[in-house]
């Protein structure tokens, strides 16, 4: 197992531990369970074959938290936000982060491919 593999998936298995603990059904309301706010970001500024291969990374991390979360039940606790070319720059993607609503209970993973 390559160590890109071995750290996606040990971010994966920490983010839903974190929504494990609180099933929804412990909430008097469902929307309270906390969320995991997933921003992949793919910088392309690397140009020729390499930069497409680090936007499909980038959409790969999507595709595997999505994947793990809807088969643990917990689709409704992941919010995605996918990062590209010319949105990936300091400000845009502070920008992006600013805008997700992120509660207290709440985890944000920030993942950057170059």
């Amino acid at each position: 197992m390559s160590a890109s593999t071995f750290l996606r998936r040990f971010v994966l298995a920490l983010c839903l531990a974190a929504t494990g603990s609180a099933i929804p059904a412990a909430y008097a309301n469902p929307e309270d369970a906390p969320t995991v706010h997933l921003v992949a970001i793919g910088d392309l500024d690397i140009g020729d074959e390499f930069g497409a291969k680090v936007a499909d990374d980038a959409r790969n991390t999507i595709t595997t938290f999505e994947k793990a979360f809807a088969s643990a039940g917990k689709a409704k606790q992941l919010k995605t936000r996918l990062l590209l070319g010319e949105d990936v720059t300091p400000a845009r993607v502070l920008a992006a982060i600013a805008k997700l609503d992120v509660r207290k209970n709440d985890t944000l993973v920030v993942l950057y491919s170059r």
